[in-house]
């Protein structure tokens, strides 16, 4: 279907999710006073800070724990 319409979502628009939209979805859902909401946060704004525009997991692992650590 040319019109962005899938066949396999009957016919509802095909969204391809972008990171802001994963990382909305993060903040929306689930619990607004979770731990991780705000170690994922203070991480993302860390690493930022030090010029990381894409960051894997393997290195928000370490900044990620250690926020989380200290806000329980």
């Amino acid at each position: 279907m040319s019109s962005g319409l899938s066949k396999a979502t009957g016919g509802f628009l095909d969204y391809q999710r972008s990171d802001e939209d994963y990382l909305r979805g993060i903040i929306l859902f689930g619990v607004n006073v979770a731990s991780y909401k705000f170690a994922l946060g203070k991480s993302l704004l860390e690493l930022a800070a030090q010029g990381h525009e894409a960051i894997p997991l393997e290195d928000l692992a370490v900044p990620f724990s250690r926020h989380i650590c200290k806000h329980l």
